[in-house]
């Protein structure tokens, strides 16, 4: 296995390192696994470490820039310190000036690299069975709540970007006769759930019968028109009234109250009827009175589900 590694290009320290991870993990599957092809195996591991690398590589170039020109911020704030002259303060006025926008630049890399860091973590679970539902081929309960404690963790009250929230679905009804051998509900609902994902979104397992789908930099409006879509697409190509609960992420929440806001509002679906949904407003549940959106492909990644002005400003009048 060491030599196929390095048949990819990678360097000895990182091969050695994942083959000493995969030796673990694969240890830890489950006999249901074992029919995967070690080479696609072994291709996934190596490509997830070399994104890895890639993204250590370049956060600390970046970071290395930036301390060089803290360090010539400070250097001239000492000087402007013990100095009277004009001259100092406006140089150190231009340096503030300097350091400035590297410095909302490096803010945008470190967040792009907190998103790509996740995504490969999300792959590498798919390694290990303790956080990976064995039906639906998602992550589990313990995952979500990891994730989204990271998630609300960096959720700022001034920074829309860091905006979350979550919608979770159930199968209110199933009218299309299913054969002996097809796979369950829940896992033919995840298996499109899938489908719909953006890169950044996270799907999971949560209860008996309940999904959970997380998406980062969405507002609640957004999660609506997902719900919205996702009820239709459902009912069309499964046959399936899904119901759906949406609740957006409040200052300071916690993974499971968010949940919890989520999961009332699908109790309060459940309870109306088959295909209704509900949204939690941080304050009140109401019941989503539009209509279900035709079906279409999901929003590219770190692009609001609302896909159209007039869509994403129905959705914004319909959660207030």
């Amino acid at each position: 296995m060491f030599a196929n590694f390095l048949s990819y290009g990678i360097p000895e320290t990182v091969a050695l390192a994942v083959v000493a991870v995969l030796g673990y993990l694969f240890g830890r599957r489950q006999p249901t696994q074992e029919n995967t092809s070690a080479s696609d195996d072994i291709q996934r591991a190596t490509a997830i470490a070399l994104e890895l690398e890639s993204i250590a590589g370049e956060l600390r170039t970046d970071l290395a820039f930036h301390r060089t020109q803290v360090e010539n911020f400070k250097k001239q704030l000492r000087v402007a310190a013990t100095s009277s002259e004009q001259d100092a303060w406006a140089q150190l006025r231009s340096e503030a000036e300097a350091i400035l926008g590297p410095t909302l630049e490096l803010a945008g890399q470190l967040s792009s690299a907190y998103d790509k860091i996740r995504q490969q973590s999300q792959s590498l679970s798919h390694y290990t069975t303790s956080r990976i539902d064995p039906l639906t081929g998602l992550s589990n309960g313990r995952a979500l709540e990891e994730q989204l404690e990271i998630m609300l963790s960096r959720r700022s009250p001034r920074d829309r970007e860091s905006v979350c929230s979550v919608a979770m679905l159930t199968v209110a009804e199933v009218h299309t006769e299913r054969a002996p051998d097809s796979p369950a509900p829940l896992a033919s609902l995840a298996q499109a759930v899938s489908r719909q994902l953006r890169g950044s979104d996270f799907a999971a397992r949560y209860g008996s019968d309940e999904l959970v789908v997380v998406m980062p930099k969405t507002p609640l409006s957004g999660a609506c028109v997902f719900g919205r879509r996702f009820r239709a697409t459902s009912e069309v190509q499964l046959g399936m009234q899904v119901c759906c609960g949406v609740a957006e992420a409040q200052p300071g929440e916690t993974a499971r109250s968010l949940l919890a806001r989520a999961d009332a509002a699908l109790y309060s679906a459940r309870a109306s009827k088959p295909g209704a949904q509900y949204l939690h407003n941080g304050s009140a549940i109401r019941s989503d009175t539009a209509a279900p959106l035709p079906c279409r492909p999901p929003a590219p990644d770190g692009e609001d589900p609302a896909n159209s002005k007039e869509e994403a400003a129905a959705c914004e009048a319909s959660t207030r």
